[in-house]
This record gives C-alpha cells, structure tokens and sequence, in this order.
C-alpha cells in the first residue's frame, strides 16, 4: 500500500487497454467497465494514504529545513559575536600598545629633561664651586701675601 501499488494498478489499466479488442478501423477499443471502475476504486481507496504520506513527508521536510536554518542563523551569529569579540580584543590590544607607546615616548621625554636639568644643575654648582674655590685661592694668595709682607 505505497506509492508502487497505485503504480501497479496504473500498469495493470494500461495492460487492460493494450490487450482490449480494438474497434475495426478506429484507435478505440472496447474494455471491461467494471474491470476499470473497481481499479480506479482501488487507486482512489490509496490516494488518501499516500497523499497524507506525502504531505507528512513535506511538512516533517519543512520542519528540518526550519530547525537547520535556525542552526544555522544561531551559527553564524555566534561566529559573528566571536569574530567581533575578537576584533574588539584586537582593537584593546592595538589601543593598549599604542597607549604604551605614548607613555614609554613620554618617559623618554621626561627623563631627557631630567637628565639635562641635571646636567644644567650640576655645571651650576660646579661653576658656583669653582668660584668659591677661586674666591678661596685670593684669600689664600692675599694671606700668603700679607704673611709674606710681615715677614719682610
């Protein structure tokens, strides 16, 4: 009782046609009615059956290709979600590099200054060092001198 016994019957009708006594001198023949009628009865008992065979086969057809479309909507979103997610790390990580680099290039700066603030205050106190020191040598010389004067 499936799609082959409605074929069947089809075959056996044609069998009834082909084998029919043919009328003299036309392309009609002449056939069992009742023979007929009760192969159709039987074709028209199984096409209810099949066709609801046919229509569950589409309909359960329709709902896996609804559950694959949802998987695959569900697929893809993720895909997208963890392909941005990635490219948002990636776009933190350039951000967080690129801000290293400002700091690390700031502290260059920063210590380039310092260095040379230092360098400026050092030569500071050494001229002011030296000075005193001269101011010292005078004093020493000018003692030595006076000394030297008494001592004459």
């Amino acid at each position: 009782m499936s799609e082959l016994s409605i074929l069947e019957l089809l075959e056996r009708m044609e069998e009834i046609i082909e084998n029919s006594k043919s009328i003299p001198f036309t392309s009609k023949v002449m056939v069992e009615k009742d023979e007929l009628l009760e192969i159709i009865k039987e074709i028209r008992l199984l096409l209810p059956q099949e066709l609801s065979q046919v229509k569950w086969a589409k309909e359960e057809r329709k709902k896996i290709l609804e559950r694959a479309q949802k998987e695959a909507e569900a697929i893809i979103n993720d895909a997208e979600s963890k392909v941005k997610g990635l490219v948002d790390e990636t776009e933190i990580v350039k951000l967080a590099e690129k801000r290293a680099e400002e700091i690390i290039q700031k502290a260059k700066e920063h210590a380039k200054e310092y260095r040379l603030m230092a360098q400026s205050y050092t030569i500071e106190l050494l001229e002011q060092t030296k000075k005193t020191i001269e101011n010292i040598v005078k004093e020493l010389n000018y003692n030595i001198d006076q000394i030297r004067q008494k001592n004459s």
